[in-house]
């Protein structure tokens, strides 16, 4: 299959609809996924975690909120906006091996923001937590989360890490490398 109408991507990017398009640096643990949960929800597709998601959510008195029909929305923005004050859970959903998409060109030659980067500018805003989520998290990570935050053991908490990191160094808005002015780029990038 040859690279012909694919959309360009920079160094960095983040890999869609690919199981090869994880975040470098980014290694499973040998233990992160017990074959046993696979058997149960490695199978889900989107909608179904998305529906666990919510029926957690609500359970555990949280506001959620999903765009259900994305069209003629922004590309790339979040599937999951939860609320609990003081608490922001910012999730995309996945299914069991995939990771968020990179930025696209449209067939007009507009340009939307990628998912990873999306995810990058919620985790810049102070309280957010921001969260990939595969199905595997399902079995009790979701409701622990909810519950009592995250915690850096979390095969979710991993790889959200890899992900941000990436999307970090990888793309600006147009899918280009960002190219730093020359007086800034040995000045260490502030936060």
């Amino acid at each position: 299959m040859s690279g012909a109408g694919r959309s360009p991507r920079g160094p960095g990017a983040i890999g869609g609809s690919s199981r090869a398009g994880r975040p470098p640096g980014y290694t499973p643990h040998s233990s992160e996924v017990e074959p046993g949960v696979l058997a149960l929800v490695g199978h889900w597709r989107e909608e179904e975690l998305d529906n666990h998601l919510r029926r957690t959510a609500l359970l555990l008195g949280w506001w959620p909120y999903h765009t259900r029909y994305s069209w003629r929305s922004e590309g790339g923005f979040p599937d999951w906006l939860l609320l609990k004050p003081p608490r922001l859970l910012v999730v995309e959903g996945k299914r069991q091996g995939l990771w968020p998409t990179p930025p696209k060109q449209s067939g007009r030659g507009r340009w939307s923001i990628g998912q990873a980067q999306w995810l990058l500018r919620w985790s810049k805003l102070p309280g957010a937590e921001v969260l990939l989520l595969w199905p595997s998290d399902t079995l009790g990570d979701i409701a622990r989360i909810l519950q009592h935050g995250a915690t850096p053991e979390m095969a979710c908490v991993r790889r959200t890490a890899a992900v941000l990191t990436a999307a970090e160094g990888g793309t600006d808005e147009h899918g280009e490398p960002p190219a730093p002015p020359a007086a800034a780029a040995a000045a260490p990038h502030p936060r």
